[in-house]
């Protein structure tokens, strides 16, 4: 696919100590950008490094001609961003990425394709191993983020029950759109895993806030991109892998993360009294109450229903967010239940698995240990 006319594309990877990520993310934008002739000047963001860690990413950033820039302090994704698009002021294209990102032939070249069709910003489509994509797990763009959606997530955390049946579809309309999509669509729900963005619009409003230290970031970016008349658009063409959760710390502070960056984004988009009900309706909140499930293992196998045409897979009892599976017709049974080389990526934990029928009605559940 042509990327339109030509641009300087500038790359910014946020590491945080990830050094074999980071190298595997760089071979596979180097292996797409030389099949779709296009030349990146890219910039890594250490945003913190053992010693070790330093001397090998130092290494391998001059033997791949790539530009190590050391703030001294851990910056956040967002500060990270911000100071790598600093050093790319030439550039009519920044891409913002994750370490634990592998591009696939032509990602590039499409995501410049909506830029040069007019868009500020444009996403992949992201799936979560490298298996086949027949049989591979997608993850759709992240969760539409309104007041009201809010409400309805906060009430089925508290509630369980009808609360998250009805979560849950408002969840599987928002996220089908993305998976059935053929042609690029207007998005502002696109993951900052891996976001392609015009520069001046990045530019013009200011880049990413770099008070959200990790999470929400993006969410932030593309709502201040919408507010600003800029076009966001996902583009179905463009394909990534993303080995989710691999760069997240393992120090057990992504959960004072999330938290600190959820409660500043609401009283950035509800105000003040928004971000206070919907806070106060959390507290006291119980662990979702666990479905009624087959026990299942991973390598094991299910049957399915004749009528199950999705799957779903969600660390959550809640059932979403989940990576979806596209089922094929009278295939009547998976065996194994999950993809080999999605095991290795999967934290410690329980998943529910859940069969869907064409239009997201749920027929079976299921549970796997890991």
């Amino acid at each position: 696919m042509s990327a339109g006319p030509a641009r300087k594309l500038g790359v910014i990877l946020v590491h945080y100590h990830t050094p074999a990520l980071l190298e595997a993310a760089v071979a596979a934008l180097g292996a797409d950008a030389s099949s779709s002739g296009l030349a990146l000047e890219i910039v890594v963001v250490d945003n913190g490094s053992t010693a070790e860690e330093r001397s090998r990413l130092e290494g391998f950033g001059r033997r791949r001609g790539l530009r190590v820039c050391d703030p001294g302090r851990n910056l956040g994704y967002a500060g990270g961003i911000n100071a790598g698009a600093a050093l790319l002021p030439e550039q009519d294209a920044l891409l913002a990425m994750n370490t634990d990102v592998l591009v696939e032939p032509g990602c590039l070249a499409a995501l410049l394709g909506s830029l040069a069709a007019g868009a500020a910003a444009a996403g992949p489509a992201f799936f979560w191993d490298r298996a086949d994509r027949r049989q591979g797990f997608e993850l759709p763009p992240t969760e539409a983020f309104g007041f009201a959606e809010d409400l309805l997530r906060v009430a089925a955390s508290r509630f369980g029950g009808a609360w998250a049946a009805a979560a849950r579809r408002r969840w599987r309309r928002h996220v089908r759109r993305y998976l059935l999509a053929e042609e690029s669509l207007p998005a502002y729900d696109l993951s900052g895993a891996l976001l392609m963005m015009a520069a001046p619009a990045f530019r013009r409003i200011g880049g990413f806030d770099d008070r959200y230290a990790f999470y929400f970031e993006e969410t932030d970016f593309l709502q201040r991109l919408r507010r600003a008349g800029l076009a966001a658009r996902f583009e179905p063409r463009a394909r990534a892998v993303h080995l989710y959760a691999q760069s997240t710390p393992k120090d057990g502070s992504a959960a004072t993360y999330f938290a600190d960056s959820q409660e500043l984004f609401r009283r950035t988009f509800y105000g003040r009294g928004g971000a206070a009900l919907l806070r106060n309706l959390s507290r006291g909140a119980r662990p979702p109450a666990e479905p009624p499930a087959e026990p299942l293992a991973a390598a094991g196998g299910w049957r399915l229903d004749n009528r199950a045409r999705w799957l779903e897979l969600s660390p959550s009892p809640l059932g979403f967010p989940a990576a979806t599976r596209r089922l094929p017709a009278g295939l009547g049974a998976l065996e194994p239940v999950l993809p080999p080389g999605l095991l290795p990526q999967l934290a410690a934990g329980t998943y529910w698995l859940r069969q869907l029928d064409e239009h997201g009605g749920e027929l079976a559940v299921g549970r796997i240990e890991i």
